[in-house]
């Protein structure tokens, strides 16, 4: 299997890539699966073992995978391996850590509006009892392998306060009014022809 990881054309060419057990990654994995990959779905990641890589340096920069699953990664030892590992890999919206992973300066995708990185379930698969919500930041710097598991990266639904809803007919004149939550969908047998919200 080295070398297929000594000619990384072959790599990047492959539109699908499977990794079985046993398979070990070189030492250097600078730019593996880098730009120019044609694969979207990387399976059997958990098998590959980089418990003796000493750079993973831009390993995913530029890839098309959606999907990760790093929970077998050991970058514990030392956190300067895993620099810009997934800078702009702008596909990526899900990743799977395990408890010896460190992802400091990985330059995962920028938080933009709403998006945040959402713990959404264990290592097993169970529902995590907290629920914890990070930018991108706060990602890459607080994850310490205390809560392995998946994270995806999705709009983060935000509450509103009240609202008053004031319901006219097409004249102006008042059908009903009252509060409402922001979030919460009026549903109405008549269709209204106008809708006011104010404050």
């Amino acid at each position: 299997m080295g070398s297929v990881f000594q000619r990384p054309e072959i790599v990047r060419q492959a539109k699908k890539i499977v990794f079985k057990k046993g398979v070990i990654a070189p030492e250097n994995c600078d730019s593996l699966f880098s730009n120019d990959l044609k694969a979207t779905t990387i399976e059997g990641l958990e098998n590959f073992d980089t418990s003796q890589v000493f750079n993973m340096r831009y390993m995913f920069n530029g890839a098309s995978v959606t999907h990760l699953d790093l929970s077998n990664f050991d970058t514990s030892k030392d956190k300067n391996i895993v620099g810009e590992m997934f800078f702009n890999a702008d596909n990526l919206v899900s990743l799977k850590l395990g408890r010896k992973v460190r992802i400091a300066d990985t330059y995962l995708r920028e938080s933009y509006g709403d998006y945040k990185w959402e713990y959404i379930a264990m290592l097993d698969g169970s529902q995590p009892s907290n629920k914890a919500v990070w930018s991108s930041d706060d990602f890459m710097s607080g994850y310490d392998g205390t809560e392995p598991g998946t994270y995806e990266f999705k709009p983060q639904e935000v509450s509103g306060g009240d609202i008053k809803v004031r319901y006219v007919n097409k004249n102006g004149e008042k059908i009903s009014d009252g509060h409402h939550k922001a979030t919460v969908a009026y549903e109405r047998q008549q269709a209204l022809e106008c809708l006011v919200i104010e404050n």
